[in-house]
């Protein structure tokens, strides 16, 4: 999933945006990922990711859950990772691959 960033925008694929069977909530944690900023050192646990967005941790890990079993994304010791096989980009210890 190619991702173009600048400082005040972010350009992701149709991909995920057209996928009808994402929910809303799944796709907005989606973008918010791919909108974070490049090398930031990022908690990107669950707890984390709800510390960072302001969210509940439940349905955090709900939208994981789901990123998780579409194929956008895997966890890895923790950590959630975006996955594609075009661009890579590192966040603390976890390898993002766009």
């Amino acid at each position: 999933m190619p991702k173009i960033t600048n400082n005040n925008y972010t350009i992701i694929s149709n991909k995920p945006v057209r996928d009808t069977s994402l929910s809303l909530e799944a796709l907005g944690l989606l973008t918010r990922l791919l909108g974070l900023p490049n090398g930031a050192e990022i908690d990107l646990s669950v707890r984390g990711l709800a510390k960072i967005f302001d969210a509940d941790v439940v349905r955090v890990a709900h939208a994981v859950e789901e990123l998780e079993k579409q194929g956008y994304i895997v966890t890895y010791h923790g950590d959630t990772i975006i996955c594609d096989s075009e661009t890579e980009m590192r966040f603390e210890n976890a390898v993002l691959e766009f």
